[in-house]
């Protein structure tokens, strides 16, 4: 039998945690291998990586933002000089750049006027707040809208209350929306609608 068929070939790869430039990728584990070499192709620029891991899994880092990658898994047995054939090939795409200076303005008694600064070409911006408890801490985030400009009325909030506020990016893909990590404003407070007066 040829050493390259002792070891079983590794399946069920998966990718996790992805972000603009990191994932984590796992596969199943093969009985009496010592390590796995991990393939790791840019479908675009076809630049190819190999690294290796002790474990079923291994971490990517220095990815490119909002690109697809293509990975096969080999397991490896040195003792035994042995060797499977490699996985079928399992693609993912990395996030585009997040959205940075997220600013929150109150532009009238009960809505929040924000901007940022986009790092890619994003084709639409999730906005989403929350309202802050007594001790400063968001209660639960409320989906607001979709938008294609950097910026965005928030209106409906509550006076007197502090709120912040979320952005993340999504580039539409062949697969989808893949989107950035999510961007926090400051805190701001809206204030009172209007003073009532007594003095009548």
């Amino acid at each position: 039998v040829s050493a390259k068929t002792t070891l079983g070939k590794p399946t069920g790869i998966s990718a996790s945690n992805i972000t603009e430039s990191t994932a984590t990728l796992k596969w199943s584990k093969v009985q009496s291998a010592t390590s796995y070499r991990v393939t790791l192709t840019n479908v675009s620029t076809l630049y190819k990586k190999t690294l290796t891991s002790t474990t079923n899994s291994l971490k990517l880092t220095g990815l490119t933002a909002l690109s697809q990658f293509k990975v096969t898994v080999t397991a490896l047995n040195t003792a035994k000089k042995a060797e499977s054939a490699a996985s079928a090939a399992y693609n993912f795409t990395t996030s585009p750049s997040g959205v940075s200076n997220v600013t929150a303005t109150v532009s009238s008694d009960a809505s929040v006027k924000l901007t940022w600064t986009s790092g890619s070409n994003a084709d639409t911006y999730k906005v989403s707040y929350s309202r802050l408890d007594p001790s400063g801490n968001p209660t639960a985030y409320i989906d607001y809208k979709s938008v294609t400009a950097e910026s965005c009325t928030v209106t409906g909030l509550a006076p007197c209350s502090y709120y912040v506020f979320k952005v993340v990016a999504g580039v539409k893909t062949d697969s989808g929306y893949v989107y950035s990590k999510e961007a926090v404003s400051a805190k701001v407070l809206v204030p009172v609608t209007k003073v009532p007066d007594f003095s009548a």
